[in-house]
């Protein structure tokens, strides 16, 4: 439906995406945030955090591009290892299962959360062994070309 039209047919309706002047500048939510958090996301914060970490440590140390963890995982531009990998994976499917079906708990969620946590810590620890060799490669390179 157009919005003009529903602005026009329904008094003081306006889109979220439009600030007005009467709205103070820290009541404005941008359109992508929700304005409502149910219980259910409430109770799923700590698991979203870090598993927002893991997204992240893909996207930024491994290069995966995509919308979560699995689309990362599957065009990562260096490779993570199997077993971690799979792990990863079974992580992210349980997470999307919570929330998904808000009726599902996770099953031992502080074991689930410590899990996430030892996966999150071993990615850094890739991406920060990758990132001292890419450094001294260059450095060794640099001597040789003799710089």
């Amino acid at each position: 439906m157009n919005p003009s039209l529903v602005s026009s047919a329904t008094p003081g309706f306006r889109p979220r995406g439009d600030i007005h002047p009467d709205d103070r500048a820290g009541d404005v939510i941008p359109m992508y945030q929700h304005t409502v958090k149910t219980p259910h996301m409430k109770a799923m914060q700590d698991v979203l955090d870090i598993t927002a970490v893991i997204d992240s440590v893909l996207a930024r140390d491994f290069g995966g591009k995509g919308r979560g963890i699995h689309s990362k995982l599957d065009s990562v531009r260096h490779p993570v290892p199997a077993r971690l990998d799979r792990r990863l994976r079974y992580l992210a499917a349980v997470r999307n299962k919570a929330l998904n079906e808000p009726d599902w708990e996770i099953p031992q969620r502080e074991r689930y959360l410590a899990e996430c946590r030892a996966a999150a810590i071993r990615l850094l620890d890739i991406g920060r062994r990758r990132q001292r060799r890419a450094h001294l490669l260059r450095r060794w390179l640099a001597r040789l070309s003799g710089g």
